[in-house]
């Protein structure tokens, strides 16, 4: 059954597709380009110290997103130290007009 499908396929394309043969025919003579670049000790040597450099150019770029990070949690946790002192003093400046609120309430009950 996969014959017959296979055989309509190939009697309507003409038996291969000329896009995936062309994508194929650059993908091998690359392979093949890279292979004979390779076999040379002198552009081997290129390769590794250029992989090389884009490691190093990758964990300097790590370690800078690092410390930036580090950076702003430092920030940010400076500021929130700061809400917090802030938040406990309206606090206890409201727990104080509260509380002469109901002595002063006391006061006038009692008159």
């Amino acid at each position: 059954m996969t014959d017959k499908i296979t055989h309509k396929q190939d009697e309507k394309k003409g038996g291969f597709n000329p896009a995936v043969a062309a994508t194929a025919a650059v993908i091998g003579a690359g392979i093949v380009a890279g292979a004979i670049a390779l076999s040379d000790d002198k552009n081997r040597k290129k390769v590794t110290d250029a992989l090389t450099d884009v490691k190093e150019k990758a964990e300097d770029m790590i370690d800078d997103v690092k410390d930036r990070a580090k950076d702003q949690k430092e920030e940010v946790e400076k500021d929130l130290d700061e809400l917090k002192d802030r938040a406990e003093k309206v606090t206890d400046s409201a727990k104080s007009s509260l509380r002469q609120g109901v002595t002063d309430a006391k006061k006038a009950a009692q008159i």
